[in-house]
């Protein structure tokens, strides 16, 4: 296997990437170097990754050099490097969403673009180039090979470049399955994908990038959990870590403060996914577990009855003259739990259906029935615990169950939660969520 990437555990912002997000940068100076401050403190990040935006640093042609942009690129590697962390500066040409990107591969801007950042960061040990952000060639992989390998000869031989260079996929850096490669002269080439999708498997990961990791130095660019872009499943996100671990491929974690679906508002981890990241970095004594539902199951309150609705359904349903409610049940926790005696118990879910346009107001409750109970009363439901409000079609969510139920967990008690049935005939608590909600336990190990 070739020599890896695994030590690299990073963060990665679009703080600098420009007017696509609305303003000549996205964020102030000061904010990004919040994040970067934040990204080592709180995550336990060695990397950050700054998408420059070629057009704003050079213009659209190459020919219109703004110094001012590029102090401010200049400052906030400082900050970094000054911190200790290792920087990755990214040249991107997204300006607004990407199926209307003019510049799709290496251009004579990007020439340009380099030879400014390589003027004050050549040589730098501490600073990473990455030379083309999510190239889209056609026919794919001719044209990517030759106008990234031009750029690659450009900043070697030209511009004289010694740094580490990331070289991201053809189709938006989705796969290097059938990569004909590049060559550096200098031997120091990494190679970049980003957002593998939900559909792999490890025969799926292997055939993307794991293959091409057995003989080439490979790194995740870019990885995101949010409100919109989400697998939906953490135990399929742990495995896809723990199979990046054992192939020694590092990561730069995309978008990380975009929704606060990774960080809370003062950048310190939240939810399942913010937690399990920085579980795996930092020295917390924090461990991750995942459970993927063992059964579950809707029914009529009314009469207390099963329903065949495939899905988790609550609230009023005027088809059924009731108020609809369901059961998931998931496997033993105990085990795990007895590691330690604090807890996160997160619940991540999605969306399928709001009956209020609005939003549906979802309304998580514990239960504690070992299997997949005939009746709604066998379930022993504590309805309602916790609440997360406006919840939209195809999105996706996550709630904390509250701190006065872990016991009830960590003993046994508590065999899972349930949706509904609600209060109120009010349309805002009628909806529906996918049939394979996970729950997330931390534990930190005393």
């Amino acid at each position: 296997m070739a020599e890896g990437t695994g030590d690299i555990k990073g963060l990665s912002t679009s703080g600098l990437q420009g007017k696509s997000y609305g303003g000549p940068t996205f964020m102030t100076t000061q904010q990004i170097e919040h994040l970067m401050l934040a990204a080592k403190q709180n995550f336990g990040a060695n990397t950050m990754r700054l998408q420059v935006q070629q057009q704003l640093m050079v213009g659209p042609h190459g020919n219109q050099f703004d110094a001012a942009y590029k102090a401010k690129v200049d400052e906030v590697v400082r900050y970094g490097i000054d911190l200790g962390l290792t920087i990755v500066i990214d040249c991107t040409t997204e300006e607004g969403p990407a199926t209307s990107r003019s510049i799709k591969t290496p251009d004579r801007g990007t020439n340009a673009f380099w030879s400014h950042v390589a003027s004050t960061w050549n040589g730098h040990p501490q600073v990473i180039f990455d030379i083309f952000n999510e190239p889209d060639g056609h026919p794919k992989w001719s044209v990517w090979h030759t106008n990234m390998q031009a750029l690659v000869n450009y900043l070697r031989n030209t511009l004289h470049v010694t740094n580490v260079l990331w070289a991201d996929a053809d189709n938006w850096s989705a796969s290097f399955d059938a990569c004909p490669g590049l060559t550096d002269p200098n031997g120091n080439l990494v190679y970049s994908f980003h957002h593998p999708p939900d559909t792999r498997d490890e025969a799926g990961w292997n055939k993307d990038f794991g293959n091409w990791a057995q003989t080439n130095k490979v790194v995740n660019g870019e990885f995101a959990h949010n409100i919109s872009f989400n697998w939906n499943s953490p135990t399929q996100v742990q495995a896809y870590l723990e199979y990046l671990d054992h192939h020694n491929i590092g990561q730069t974690i995309w978008h990380a403060f975009g929704d606060n679906y990774f960080g809370d508002a003062n950048i310190q981890p939240a939810g399942w996914w913010g937690n399990m990241i920085a579980n795996r970095w930092a020295d917390n004594g924090w461990t991750t577990y995942c459970f993927a539902p063992d059964w579950c199951q809707s029914y009529k309150t009314s009469d207390n009855t099963q329903i065949t609705w495939p899905q988790n359904y609550q609230g009023w349903s005027a088809a059924n003259a009731s108020y609809l409610a369901s059961a998931i049940g998931y496997g033993d926790f105990t085990t795990v739990m007895a590691e330690g005696d604090s807890y996160r118990i997160h619940l991540a879910f999605k969306c399928v259906h709001a009956n209020d346009h609005g939003g549906v107001t979802a309304l998580v409750g514990v239960h504690t029935a070992d299997t997949k109970p005939s009746t709604w009363s066998g379930v022993h439901a504590t309805s309602d615990v916790v609440e997360s409000a406006l919840c939209t079609d195809g999105k996706f969510y996550q709630v904390e169950i509250p701190s006065e139920y872990h016991a009830g967990f960590a003993d046994g008690t508590y065999k899972g939660v349930v949706f509904g049935p609600g209060a109120a005939k009010d349309v805002v608590y009628q909806g529906h969520f996918d049939s394979y909600p996970e729950l997330i336990i931390e534990v930190h190990n005393s």
